[in-house]
């Protein structure tokens, strides 16, 4: 029986080893990820009967409800005005999972040993195509930006745990992955990324103080890892940061000049161009209709050829992006995918609040700049790494 069990435990667990390694590299890696996900789901309903275990009890997690909410608007979206195929598939069948999992928590050697596996795997990945293929931001099939979101999500709870481990081993495997992530970090050039990595440092970082009292021991836990990150980026990646510096100045330059055909510019244009998109569609948005809208814009001469010409397909926005295609009740779904948890942290212990802000705080300012939550390997591991954590939210004395 206690085989039986350990080979269910591994087959419920199985999508979190194939989210951090297979997912991220291999071609349609999210459509295999499905596959994990339904068997990880059968070996759950197994798990559950023999250890009788109260499935219906979960149904009434808080945090699975909305999930739950938010999959049914997708599937509704996606068969009235249009929505993303990828992302209700991913919604769906990672609802599915969450509904039957069975198990408590992620532990902490399981967590740091996936943060590991998965800054190696995009190390390794990313050093395959920039020094021995020749490619600059390019990283296989995901698209740079949610590549590098996922870098910082594994980068920013690889910190949190460097600051709340006690571990001398724990603390450094987690330095190491924290130093590998960095490389594809640095090559994909998203800068927004990159300022959500330094923002969810920073409130970690603020957050371990107010635990803490301010000791040299606590500053020597903060400054040690910023330090062996800080110098190791400048010296081995000064040329990408340079080259995307001189590239954010000149972007500058350009829009202060009044051209807006570029990143930055085009930016500025999508997000100005999104109330007039929004006002006709406020409850349930424009879905696949928005483009059509864009084209009325520029007819009517409210928008500019390159905007038009550049004919986005999502508002590099997510809060807007997700008003113009989903309405208002979308975007509040949104806000409670993300809120929810960070409501209900000061309920967990120390460690687990940490590791939610974290997560949240990366996703949060990514998502100023980009869609991370649309595309479906960042959305996939943002849900698979807050709902265990989510699920427990009595405040525990020991982790």
């Amino acid at each position: 029986m206690n085989l039986y069990k350990n080979i269910l435990k591994t087959l419920i667990l199985a999508p979190y080893f194939f989210a951090f390694s297979g997912m991220l590299i291999i071609p349609n890696g999210d459509k295999k990820m499905a596959i994990f996900l339904i068997i990880g789901s059968l070996a759950s309903l197994f798990f559950s009967k023999i250890n009788n275990i109260n499935l219906k009890d979960r149904l009434y997690n808080p945090y699975l409800i909305i999930v739950i909410l938010v999959t049914s608007y997708s599937i509704f979206s996606y068969y009235t005005h249009g929505a993303s195929s990828r992302e209700m598939r991913a919604l769906i069948v990672t609802s599915i999972f969450l509904a039957f999992y069975p198990l408590k928590e992620i532990k902490n050697n399981l967590l740091i040993s996936l943060l590991f596996t998965g800054s190696l795997v995009l190390f390794l990945n990313s050093f395959y195509y920039h020094q021995i293929l020749g490619y600059s931001r390019f990283s296989g099939y995901i698209n740079p930006i949610p590549y590098a979101t996922i870098c910082a999500i594994i980068g920013s709870i690889a910190y949190s745990l460097i600051l709340s481990s006690s571990d001398i081993k724990e603390r450094l495997i987690c330095t190491l992955s924290l130093l590998l992530v960095i490389y594809p970090l640095i090559t994909s050039e998203s800068r927004g990324v990159w300022l959500a990595l330094v923002f969810s440092i920073t409130l970690v970082s603020l957050r371990h103080i107010s635990h803490k009292n301010l000791t040299k021991k606590t500053i020597t836990n903060l400054i040690i890892p910023i330090l062996i990150v800080s110098i190791g980026s400048l010296t081995l990646l000064k040329d990408n940061i340079e080259l995307t510096i001189k590239k954010t100045q000149s972007e500058i330059h350009q829009i202060e000049s009044g051209e807006l055909n570029n990143s930055i510019g085009l930016r500025f244009q999508m997000w100005l161009a999104a109330p007039s998109l929004i006002k006709d569609n406020i409850i349930l948005g424009s879905g696949d209709k928005h483009q059509l809208e864009i084209k009325q814009l520029y007819d009517d001469g409210k928008i500019s050829s390159s905007l038009y010409e550049f004919n986005p397909t999502h508002y590099h926005n997510q809060f807007l992006d997700k008003f113009i295609k989903s309405g208002i009740v979308g975007l509040i779904m949104l806000i409670a995918l993300m809120i929810y948890p960070v409501i209900i942290s000061h309920k967990l212990s120390t460690r687990k609040e940490m590791l939610v802000l974290s997560i949240v705080s990366v996703i949060f300012i990514a998502s100023l700049s980009d869609v991370p939550l649309n595309h479906p390997q960042p959305l996939i591991l943002f849900l698979l790494l807050l709902f265990p954590i989510c699920s427990r939210c009595k405040r525990v004395s020991n982790d």
